[in-house]
């Protein structure tokens, strides 16, 4: 289970604009009604590095994403993979701090093909990027960002062709 905020939060250190920029697509992306309600476009769409207060703003879309999910009524189960789906393995992402088991599998999940389609995707103020780096940046992300057994799951299905290579954006 995802605890709430009012739950104990690890320590989680971060570089502005370190995880930031796939964070931001992923809100500009799949969650406008986040955006209209707590993340401004100046931030979403900001081509080079957050702020610090820039960054700490863009680590509420999870929670504001599972909130908007309870005024729609959906289960406990979805808020929580959206509420944890920026949480690292290592301990070190947010909106919790959570670590291994402590993040929901479905989050753990999530958080991989969140980044592999964040990469694979043309942004505003980038290129998709070549399907070669976006798979090596989530090998060197395993143990670390993401749990070992997923990212070996998911190279798995891509080599297997259950992954479709993404092509460039419409």
């Amino acid at each position: 289970m995802c605890p709430g905020p009012s739950q104990p939060r690890h320590a989680q250190p971060h570089r502005p604009g370190a995880v930031g920029r796939a964070d931001r697509e992923a809100v500009h992306r799949r969650a406008p009604e986040a955006r209209q309600v707590g993340i401004r476009d100046e931030i979403l769409l900001k081509p080079g590095r957050l702020s610090t207060d820039e960054f700490e703003k863009i680590k509420e879309h999870p929670t504001i994403g599972a909130n908007m999910l309870n005024q729609l009524g959906l289960w406990d189960r979805e808020r929580q993979i959206i509420r944890c789906h920026h949480e690292r393995f290592d301990g070190s992402g947010y909106p919790d701090g959570l670590r291994q088991e402590e993040i929901p599998f479905l989050a753990r999940i999530l958080s991989v093909a969140d980044a592999y389609d964040a990469m694979a995707s043309d942004r505003a103020y980038r290129k998709r990027m070549e399907e070669a780096l976006i798979l090596r940046i989530i090998q060197e992300g395993s143990g670390t960002q993401f749990d070992p057994l997923i990212v070996t799951a998911f190279q798995k299905a891509y080599l297997e062709g259950k992954i479709a290579a993404a092509g460039p954006s419409d």
